[in-house]
């Protein structure tokens, strides 16, 4: 069974395509924001020590899909390691 981290990230910025050309993401790792916040131990405090800084570019070519990513949401982002149809890891 192949173990996952699971990070949290927030969306950044979007800059919607044109016809035929893709969308592009980019997103962070979320922080905590002591204003809002405040020194509560919340969910951004345990991502953000796990976690405490990260960058992730992409570009969507489906429309639809794209919408979901507003700037300012926040999105799980899981990695789980690939393994060979053998089953060992690639």
């Amino acid at each position: 069974m192949a173990l996952t981290t699971r990070c949290k990230f927030v969306v950044d910025e979007t800059t919607i395509g044109r016809s035929g050309v893709p969308t592009k993401l980019k997103l962070s790792a979320v922080y905590p924001d002591p204003v809002k916040d405040g020194d509560k131990h919340d969910e951004d405090h345990a991502f953000f020590n796990a976690t405490p800084y990260g960058l992730i570019e992409v570009w969507i070519q489906n429309p639809h899909g794209a919408e979901l990513f507003q700037p300012g949401a926040h999105f799980y982002v899981d990695f789980t390691k690939v393994e060979d149809a053998d089953g060992s890891a690639s």
